[in-house]
């Protein structure tokens, strides 16, 4: 790797976590959008909904090509699990018949 490159690898990962901080520190995100709305929890529903689809992406896991490398199949186990968690809170999101609808994110 040319020493360019690499110190622009290296200014551009300063570059990136200082804005992260900045924008943590100051709240920004919250200024910006204001509060998470309310939502009732189920974690019934998220959980049960989270362990099936990670429990699906795994039983796969062991059929895709280059199984036997191991990571390449941490990695196929990590994304089953994010997509897990993922599907899980869009379903769990979900109103209930009868409830009042929000303000679409976005």
């Amino acid at each position: 790797m040319p020493a360019a490159e690499l110190a622009g690898h290296i200014v551009g990962t300063l570059a990136l976590l200082t804005f992260a901080m900045v924008i943590g520190r100051r709240r920004l995100v919250r200024r910006w959008h204001g509060d998470a709305p309310q939502c009732e929890p189920r974690p019934g529903r998220f959980w049960s909904v989270a362990t099936a689809v990670t429990v699906l992406g795994v039983a796969v896991t062991p059929f895709l090509p280059g199984a036997f490398l191991l990571h390449t199949s941490g990695v196929r186990v990590l994304t089953a699990f994010a997509a897990g968690l993922l599907v899980a809170a869009a379903v769990s999101r979900q109103h209930a018949p009868g409830r009042a609808e929000t303000a679409p994110i976005g």
